[in-house]
């Protein structure tokens, strides 16, 4: 267990890990709740990610009307979401399914069965209208995708100007640490966290490891929100982190220029010490802010192949409490995150910025995610 909560630590977090280094001998060992300050800043791109990580692709949906059901009805080796056979975009990295997270395994994941999605339209098919509404976005428990997550990558987020207010991103090539992950939407029922989120749809993993999940709920007006985050296991060593109320992570319909802001949320709960990993987790206590707005449209190239998109662009603004005397004032730091959403299959793509990004469109992503075969 404690191996594994080492590798917990995102690497997002290199930053603030050099920062709690340098204050180890301010703190002393007995300044244990200016530790928890600090250590909270660990977390920051938890909630951050799982905003940027909205939907999970569904394989293929469900519909008599169709030319292939799973990937192997074609000859590319792709069925996209409307029953069509696509060319998958070379990438240059090896298509390998879902291998298992970091390598500790050596049989490969099995691929769930695809289900059709549970679309309010079988068979959905695009119409590229400008307008995603939320029946055009599969939100539930029990959807599955591949996604290939590349770390600390060179990217454009500002992407190439191609007429009429659109623009394309091209994240389909060869990107650092790029590895293709199994990501699904798992169902809270049975699971240690479910009573801790009554009124959850479903969790789904924030990173490339399945130990970290954040839990969504889709609320009666069809929009996606975010409650918090829990690890995979319960246990002294779990993380536990709720929100005081549900944040609006997509909020439909998405319209280039619509915009929505969360308001301050409370966060408490529990996690681990990543300076401390044998030690049991500790409390918790911060407040989130979430600006969101639709901010761009065009077309995104992923190694599954090219896509219509809409792009939400979310800035989340951490603030930590002061702790007199030794850190008299809060401290505050803020991520950067882009989701890229379609029709029919919802996030195809996501970017993180580093901590306390000073700039809208960015190059240096913390981690970037895209569908992959």
């Amino acid at each position: 267990m404690v191996h594994r909560n080492n590798r917990m630590i995102s690497t997002i977090t290199v930053a603030v890990i050099a920062l709690l280094q340098k204050l180890r001998g301010v703190m002393g060992a007995r300044n244990h709740r200016l530790e928890v300050s600090v250590r909270s800043s660990f977390t920051f791109p938890l909630i951050a990610a799982a905003a940027a990580g909205i939907c999970v692709v569904v394989a293929c949906s469900d519909s008599e009307d169709r030319a292939c059901r799973v990937n192997a009805d074609c000859t590319s080796g792709v069925c996209a979401s409307d029953g069509r056979c696509v060319a998958a975009v070379d990438s240059g990295a090896p298509d390998t399914g879902a291998p298992p997270v970091d390598g500790d395994d050596d049989e490969e994941e099995e691929r769930p069965i695809d289900d059709g999605g549970g679309l309010a339209k079988k068979g959905c098919i695009a119409n590229n209208d400008g307008v995603i509404n939320s029946d055009e976005v599969p939100t539930r428990a029990g959807l599955h995708g591949i996604f290939r997550f590349g770390t600390k990558a060179l990217v454009s987020t500002e992407g190439t100007d191609i007429g009429n207010g659109k623009r394309r991103w091209d994240f389909s090539k060869v990107l650092n640490g790029d590895a293709n992950v199994l990501i699904e939407t798992l169902p809270l029922k049975e699971k240690w966290y479910g009573p801790k989120f009554p009124n959850g749809t479903y969790a789904t993993p924030i990173s490339k490891s399945p130990d970290l999940l954040a839990v969504f709920s889709k609320s009666d007006d069809g929009n996606l929100t975010i409650l918090g985050a829990a690890s995979s296991y319960d246990g002294p060593y779990r993380t536990e982190l709720i929100n005081d109320k549900a944040v609006e992570v997509l909020k439909f319909p998405l319209k280039k220029g619509n915009k929505w802001e969360s308001g301050v949320i409370n966060v408490t709960g529990v996690a681990p010490y990543p300076t401390a990993p044998t030690s049991p987790s500790g409390p918790y206590v911060y407040k989130d802010t979430y600006e969101n707005e639709v901010d761009g449209e065009g077309e995104l190239l992923a190694p599954l192949g090219t896509f219509n998109v809409l792009r939400v662009r979310i800035v989340l603004t951490r603030t930590f409490p002061a702790v007199p005397p030794t850190v008299p004032n809060e401290t505050v730091i803020k991520t950067r995150q882009f989701a890229f959403v379609t029709e029919c299959y919802g996030n195809v793509a996501s970017i993180s910025s580093e901590l306390n990004e000073p700039n809208v469109e960015f190059t240096n992503a913390a981690e970037i995610r895209r569908i992959a075969p």
